[in-house]
């Protein structure tokens, strides 16, 4: 009987270590996402940024290049 018990009781802290392990992987992806999805975001904001100057920039000499011509 208390072999049986031992057993049991090794049977259940293996599967609770399992399921930590696992636990612990999953939000650790997560935060991996999270991370990805803030990172991409900031790109994309800067990238906004970069596109609105160079369409400003492009509005500018196009508006210089008609007062030329005319």
């Amino acid at each position: 009987m208390e072999s049986l018990r031992k057993k049991h009781s090794h049977e259940y802290y293996y599967f609770h270590s399992i399921a930590t392990v696992l636990l612990f992987e999953v939000s650790a992806s997560a935060v991996r996402i999270l991370c990805k999805i803030i990172y991409i975001s900031k790109n994309l904001v800067k990238i906004k940024k970069d596109v609105s100057y160079e369409h400003e920039l492009l509005s500018f000499m196009i508006d210089e290049f008609d007062e030329k011509i005319t």
